[in-house]
């Protein structure tokens, strides 16, 4: 998944001195996402939004051992709305019993209006099948489901789980 630089955020100087700076999308040293649009003169002063992939690193809840930690994601917008959120594969040990879910412990701008979820592969206890991932606008953002039933009454305490990497598309 390559990616720019994931530590800062450029001031839209790259967009050339006569742009707008209104949709670069950076990561501020406090990891909260920021979205700015640099329009170029040619786009006579429409609200676009840059396509360019921001990444950003985080960890994720009720996981020891996570692997890479932090975890890296990339973030795309583009003109229509069009999200693409991907993250590499990460792997853990479940920290609590009967959890549902683990979740994104980062703010995610421009989330859709009612929850996006899609089927993920992933391993779990050493077997492998599929999940879930969903994003919402609700506090925990970004979730990937333990088990497919997205009930946790299955889980317990010190099982691996292993997430391939994926990415999940919605419309903003």
């Amino acid at each position: 998944m390559p990616c720019s630089s994931c530590s800062s955020c450029s001031n839209c100087s790259s967009c050339g001195s006569s742009s707008s700076c209104d949709s670069t999308v950076c990561v501020s040293n406090d990891k909260e996402i920021i979205i700015k649009n640099c329009c170029d003169s040619s786009s006579s002063g429409k609200n676009c939004k840059s396509s360019k992939p921001c990444c950003f690193k985080t960890t994720l809840s009720n996981l020891t051992d996570l692997s890479p930690n932090p975890v890296t994601f990339k973030y795309t917008i583009d003109n229509s709305g069009t999200v693409v959120l991907q993250w590499e594969k990460f792997s853990g040990t479940i920290k609590v019993n009967g959890l549902p879910y683990i979740y994104v412990c980062q703010s995610i701008p421009y989330t859709p209006a009612k929850p996006v979820t899609q089927t993920t592969p992933r391993t779990y206890n050493g077997t492998g099948g599929y999940s879930y991932v969903e994003v919402s606008s609700d506090s925990e953002q970004l979730k990937f489901y333990i088990q497919p039933s997205k009930s946790g009454e299955s889980v317990e305490s010190n099982d691996s789980v292993v997430f391939e990497g994926s990415s999940i598309t919605w419309i903003s």
